[in-house]
């Protein structure tokens, strides 16, 4: 008999763990399947490959990595479309000219998607490393990639891979080996991309023919090609380049005529460009190039002078943008610095993470045991029960309590301040030297903008928005009070009914309170009242601020030129923080106008 009972509580211990084990490895996918996910992340993923495809790399990156976090929070990892994301993040780390982290993170995806047995990520990933190695000149690491890749493709019958291998390896023959090969390859890239129904196969295929034709006119013609599918798959960039050859081989031919009407398709599509960035403005200053050659040709010296400006305008701007595209660059290395620290943080979790299951695992079969023999298991379910209820009403009011810390904090931010306040103020007393002290003013009236921040945010309860009114208004008013009688001035206020986020009103606050202490300096007239207007107003999803004063205007010489242009340094870097753009004229009296959009804060 005891034999008997033994074996059945065996068997029942077995059956229950079995059960345990399938609701941990069902559980997630019924919460959140792949399919759900990717739907919802559809339109997003769609404007990465976009990005990419138009080669905007720190657009591409940080969008990448909004996804993938989002995957990540979903627990959408081992989804299909998340080893894409990591694959196209990896591509725009690559376009950031940042070989050696793309490669990193290319093997990475490999070894997972292996794993998953996602063929076509891997086979993809081998292509794009391949692409790595033959830009910083590795032919050998190229052309091992290149072959793992073929494996994979005819091994798993990979169409539209295939077409990307053919043009991946016409590339690796036209740099490093067989200019004939090349070819070759380069015409098979345009026929599988065309059977496969891949677009950038064949536009790719009819570019590297394009290059490896001896005769220009077939070569335009496989231009002019490259440029219609370029248009089709909406990459304009690509097209203008496209037409930019046609312009400069018909140039070659002499047929100037045949020259301006192709640039005048290349100006089309440069227009369509979505980002006036460098590659756009390089575009206009090749084709300001060709059109002042050809009004050279035929000897009209005023369209020669105006293009050539024109031209030199370009370059600059193309300049600038290159430029920030450097300040970018250094961005997306910080943001790959913090993903390398990251991966080992998940590496050194996953560890700890199989430790632990092994060890809940041993614990869950010895607690499977005494459960079984425990008579009183359904008294425990309850205890249990109430304490997750108890755990659920900590919880609210732990967040409660939080949203009244968080209250607390704006509160004596604002109390600190006025302490700091206080004491300048206690320290300009004390001083002898007039400008001295109102130097020690307008930092004063500075740190006075600042704390007023946070009293608009513990005053109406909402951490994230400031009423622009009360804020403008409480600003003016501290400097009203600060006047003796002699000195009072009028001021009208016509903010709309705006709220905006601290990131935005932090720099306004700044401006207003350089703007008003210039016009208490400088702007006061002989018997005459100054008088202060400042107006606020939305218009077309931008935000409009009109500071004006009835002095004598920014034309007329101010007595202390290095405190004002100290002031107006600050004033330009908060504009610059506010990415806005600022006019400054004279309309009875001094006017200043800065037109700006709210700063976008990620809440990801």
């Amino acid at each position: 008999m005891y034999q008997k009972l033994n074996v059945r509580q065996t068997l029942g211990i077995i059956k229950y763990w079995l059960i345990l084990c399938l609701l941990l490895e069902i559980s997630p996918l019924q919460a959140n399947p792949c399919d759900v996910l990717e739907k919802e992340l559809q339109t997003e993923f769609k404007k990465l490959q976009s990005l990419i495809i138009q080669e905007s790399a720190n657009k591409a990156y940080q969008l990448a990595d909004s996804l993938f976090q989002v995957i990540s929070n979903r627990n959408g990892n081992d989804c299909e479309m998340g080893l894409w994301i990591r694959f196209h993040k990896a591509e725009a780390v690559e376009l950031s000219l940042k070989f050696e982290d793309a490669l990193q993170q290319y093997y990475a995806i490999i070894l997972d998607a292996e794993k998953k047995q996602k063929w076509k990520v891997v086979a993809q990933a081998h292509l794009a490393i391949a692409r790595s190695h033959e830009r910083i000149e590795r032919p050998k690491d190229c052309l091992r990639h290149l072959n793992l890749a073929l494996e994979i493709i005819k091994t798993h019958k990979l169409n539209a891979e295939e077409s990307v291998y053919a043009v991946r390896y016409s590339s690796y023959h036209r740099i490093f080996e067989n200019k004939d090969t090349a070819r070759v390859y380069a015409k098979m890239a345009v026929d599988l991309g065309g059977k496969a129904g891949v677009l950038r196969s064949q536009y790719d295929g009819y570019l590297l023919m394009a290059s490896l034709e001896k005769d220009i006119q077939t070569s335009i013609n496989y231009y002019k090609i490259s440029a219609k599918l370029f248009a089709e798959n909406k990459n304009y960039l690509g097209a203008s380049y496209m037409y930019l050859n046609v312009a400069r081989r018909l140039l070659q031919l002499e047929q100037h005529e045949n020259m301006m009407v192709y640039l005048d398709s290349l100006q089309k599509y440069a227009q369509i460009i979505s980002f006036r960035n460098e590659e756009y403005n390089l575009i206009m200053s090749y084709i300001c190039e060709l059109k002042k050659s050809y009004f050279e040709k035929i000897k009209m010296p005023d369209s020669v002078s105006f293009y050539k400006t024109l031209q030199s305008d370009y370059k600059a701007k193309s300049q600038w943008f290159t430029d920030q595209l450097m300040v970018e660059s250094n961005a997306v290395e910080f943001a790959i610095e913090k993903e390398k620290n990251k991966l080992e943080n998940a590496r050194q979790n996953s560890y700890y993470l199989r430790l632990g299951l092994v060890t809940m695992s041993i614990l869950l079969i010895v607690l499977l045991w005494f459960m079984y023999k425990n008579r009183s298991k359904t008294k425990q379910i309850s205890i249990q029960h109430t304490i997750i209820h108890e755990n659920n009403i900590a919880l609210r009011e732990s967040l409660n309590k939080q949203n009244v810390l968080l209250s607390e904090v704006h509160h004596r931010v604002k109390n600190n301040l006025q302490l700091v306040i206080s004491m300048i103020t206690i320290l300009s007393i004390k001083l002898k030297n007039e400008e001295q002290k109102n130097l020690l003013k307008d930092v004063s009236n500075k740190v006075y903008s600042i704390a007023l921040i946070h009293e608009q945010l513990y005053k109406n309860n909402d951490f994230e928005k400031i009423n622009i009114d009360g804020y403008i208004k409480e600003m003016v008013l501290n400097y009203q009070e600060l006047q003796t009688e002699d000195l009072l001035f009028g001021i009208d206020i016509k903010p709309e009914e705006i709220a905006l986020n601290i990131e935005t009103v932090l720099p306004i606050g700044i401006i207003l309170t350089e703007l008003i202490s210039n016009s208490l300096k400088y702007a006061r007239i002989k018997d005459k009242m100054l008088r202060i207007k400042i107006q606020l107003k939305l218009s077309n999803n931008k935000y409009i601020l009109t500071y004006r004063d009835n002095g004598p205007g920014y034309n007329e010489l101010l007595p202390d030129k290095k405190q004002t242009a100290m002031g107006f340094s600050i004033i330009q870097n908060m504009i610059r923080q506010l990415q806005a753009e600022a006019t400054q004229y004279n309309e009875d009296g001094a006017v200043f106008t800065i037109i700006f959009e709210e700063k976008k804060v990620s809440k990801i």
